[in-house]
């Protein structure tokens, strides 16, 4: 199994609970086993995990955070961002940079209807859906930001 480090942490989100719930989903379906943090100095230490997985909002890192963090992928560790990590850690370049995006605000919200064809017992999301529901989200809008190496 894989070993993960799972950053979480921010605003506007459940943080804790969310990554909890996928550190589980990881471990559960023989996956990865998820070391679970908000304390951005585990990116200077990256020793021993096959991927970074990044569910965070906000905040800055310190340069030898980013170092850690930007240098570990660019020797071929794997990175995730989840959800709004390109909202994290803007005023550091590097990583919006190897991030490749940034996001800038969500779109208007709209319903949409969800048609559930199959309704397969076998998916722990789908079983609990019903045969059809509507929904509603926001589009996201991002940009990527200007490379200047």
């Amino acid at each position: 199994m894989k070993k993960a480090l799972l950053m979480i942490g921010g605003e506007y989100h459940p943080f804790e609970t969310c990554g909890r719930i996928l550190a589980d989903f990881l471990k559960n379906y023989g996956t990865a086993e998820c070391t679970v943090t908000s304390d951005r100095e585990a990116f200077r230490k990256l020793n021993g995990y096959d991927v970074v997985i990044v569910y965070t909002q906000g905040g800055k890192l310190s340069k030898p955070q980013e170092k850690g963090l930007c240098d570990w992928v660019a020797a071929g560790g794997a990175f995730v961002g989840i959800h709004c990590a390109n909202d994290s850690f803007v005023a550091n370049e590097r990583y919006m940079e190897m991030v490749g995006t940034q996001f800038s605000g969500h779109g208007p919200v709209c319903e949409f209807a969800v048609n559930n064809a199959t309704r397969s017992t076998r998916s722990p999301v789908v079983s609990r859906a019903s045969a059809s529901l509507t929904s509603s989200t926001s589009a996201n809008a991002g940009r990527r930001p200007t490379c200047t190496r």
